[in-house]
């Protein structure tokens, strides 16, 4: 994997704020609510656990994704975040959900988060 790609898959991250275990009868806005307070908490792993990473990662890839969101948010750290909207597929298998991110640095951004629903629950996209 490409350090471009790694890091627009971690734009993602940036955008979480969540913690705890990833349910799987969990919604998907829970699930990036999750995300990103185990981001806010420096609990990297955490954050990790509720992204759909690819079965074929090696270890050593899986090991780049976490060592790149650690960098991202200590270059500039996600202090809160906000829900704006969950929208779920009419199939049931996508869902979309629009969070508000707030940086230690006063800036403001939006963004969107995908998820896929998986045997596991919801788990937030990473490509």
């Amino acid at each position: 994997m490409n350090r471009y790609f790694v890091f627009s898959c971690l734009i993602a991250v940036m955008s979480l704020v969540s913690c705890g275990g990833g349910g799987g009868s969990d919604s998907p806005s829970k699930v990036v609510e999750r995300s990103f307070n185990a981001l806010i908490k420096n609990d990297f792993s955490g954050c990790l656990k509720y992204f759909d990473i690819p079965t074929e990662a090696t270890t050593e890839e899986k090991k780049m994704m976490l060592e790149f969101i650690e960098h991202m948010h200590r270059e500039n750290p996600v202090v809160s975040f906000e829900i704006l909207e969950e929208s779920i597929s009419s199939s049931g298998e996508r869902a979309t959900v629009t969070i508000k991110l707030v940086y230690q640095s006063g800036r403001e951004s939006t963004d969107n988060q995908r998820l896929t629903k998986t045997d596991k629950g919801w788990k937030i996209d990473f490509m």
